[in-house]
């Protein structure tokens, strides 16, 4: 009995955190864009000046940073994450989440510039939304992983 409760309140959360994220279990509602307020989260102890500052679109959580996961599952599910981060120098991958894991390979960040990982709804395929996305970076106002798509 108390294993049925625990997979039916399991259900339950992953159900209702799914459908609570634009970007659940429903399908993406919008294009990224950039918030008017971030509270970036420090990877890396050092001044402003020698850390890079990466940004993600409304509704994209970053959830995993080289490989360590910063925000937990409960927190996922329920829209919860952290919104920017700040990090030092030099190639890293990041996790983030808008109902399903966009998974950014290693790319090159330079201290003291500001990156943006945006994201575009795509056309469905066998039932399934595509979501492109990318990382630019704002300071040189390019492209530095993916294609944008607009």
């Amino acid at each position: 009995m108390k294993k049925m409760l625990f997979t039916m309140m399991i259900s339950t959360l992953f159900l209702s955190g799914c459908g609570t994220l634009k970007g659940g279990a429903l399908g993406i509602t919008d294009n990224g864009e950039v918030k008017s307020h971030y509270s970036p989260v420090y990877i890396d102890k050092a001044p402003d000046s020698e850390l890079a500052y990466i940004k993600s679109a409304n509704n994209l959580i970053i959830v995993t940073v080289d490989g360590e996961r910063k925000v937990n599952f409960i927190k996922v599910m329920a829209g919860k994450g952290i919104d920017s981060i700040k990090i030092k120098e030099g190639y890293h991958t990041i996790i983030c989440y808008l109902g399903v894991d966009i998974n950014i390979g290693k790319v090159f960040y330079k201290k003291g510039h500001e990156y943006f990982i945006d994201y575009s709804k795509g056309d469905t395929s066998y039932g399934r939304q595509k979501i492109h996305y990318w990382v630019k970076d704002l300071t040189e106002n390019k492209i530095v992983y993916g294609k944008e798509w607009k």
